[in-house]
């Protein structure tokens, strides 16, 4: 069997993510790693391949199916049939964050930091590699409560799988709910073609996403079929957005929030549901910048005295 030394010298591992290899790998699927050696390989052709450069592996194909749920291999679709390849460790890292939390919270509190620290560090730097164009492809999007619903009801209810938020997963610090997530797809690599998260029903996706928005989490949904229930301290792509000045272009913003003063009674609530800073209270009166509004209509549906409501922006609006 391989060396887990000789393996990490092979493996593009990130400097950073160097002294955890033995805590997120098997050495099993550092094995299947080494065998793959950067290559796209069917089952067959990885299986020959150790068979004959390390004696072989009793058990590959169970292994193999392993190495694929926990996202230490993935698979691509090719004129050829399916083939895997070796999952970058940055995902493998956000699985085991996301579905093993035994083993995470096993990690030191320090450590963990610093592996979040490199995580979201390299989602930035690769976000930021992106134009524009590129990083609305997926359709991301900020929807209210009513709009997020009626996006998950044209999917089938036979795909709807309810997962851990893996990026509050890493983080795991601010309180809010974790499983409310909703994938809404069967295709390759996704956590329903991995076997993971847990089937629902239409109807009890919707209570969760009712539940969510009554939490106050920002609804937001991808053309990939994934619906995310966020709050800005954790969520990744919120965070980039901010930290990279793109507030409304990407995810897309499609609503501006509105204030009827005469019917404000000044109770506060839009300042405590607020992620953004939308709302102040000055001298006992709310005052509003809706320049930095995601317009997710979280203010909107607790102001007990419907003084908010959403425009919708024109095409030009939304940037």
């Amino acid at each position: 069997m391989v060396s887990l030394v000789q393996t990490v010298s092979k493996f593009a591992v990130p400097e950073p993510l160097k002294p955890y290899v033995e805590i997120f790998y098997t050495r099993e699927e550092l094995t299947i790693i080494k065998a793959l050696d950067g290559a796209a390989l069917s089952r067959e052709e990885l299986a020959a391949r150790i068979d004959a450069e390390f004696g072989g592996m009793k058990d590959f194909y169970h292994f193999l199916k392993i190495a694929y749920r926990r996202d230490a291999v993935s698979k691509v679709d090719t004129e050829e049939g399916v083939k895997y390849v070796a999952s970058p460790m940055t995902s493998r890292v956000n699985n085991c964050a996301t579905f093993e939390r035994e083993t995470w919270e096993k990690i030191p509190a320090k450590d963990r930091e610093a592996i979040v620290g490199y995580h979201y560090s390299n989602f930035l730097h690769g976000k930021s590699m992106l134009t524009l164009e590129q990083l609305r492809k997926n359709g991301n999007r900020v929807m209210p409560l009513d709009e997020i619903v009626e996006y998950l009801k044209s999917y089938s209810a036979d795909v709807i799988t309810i997962l851990p938020c893996d990026c509050r997963s890493k983080f795991g610090s601010c309180g809010h709910s974790r499983n409310v997530c909703i994938s809404i797809s069967t295709a390759l690599n996704t956590p329903y073609d991995r076997g993971l998260g847990t089937p629902v029903s239409t109807d009890e996706a919707v209570e969760i996403l009712k539940k969510a928005e009554k939490e106050g989490l920002v609804h937001s949904a991808d053309g990939a079929a994934a619906i995310c229930n966020c709050c800005a301290c954790c969520c990744y792509p919120t965070r980039a957005s901010l930290d990279l000045g793109l507030k409304g272009k990407w995810p897309v913003v499609s609503y501006v929030v509105e204030m009827d003063e005469e019917k404000c009674v000044n109770c506060g609530l839009c300042v405590k549901r607020c992620h953004f800073g939308v709302f102040a209270r000055d001298a006992g009166k709310i005052t509003m910048d809706a320049d930095k509004c995601w317009g997710c209509g979280l203010c909107v549906s607790s102001c007990p005295k419907k003084a908010l409501s959403l425009r919708k922006l024109a095409a030009e609006e939304e940037n």
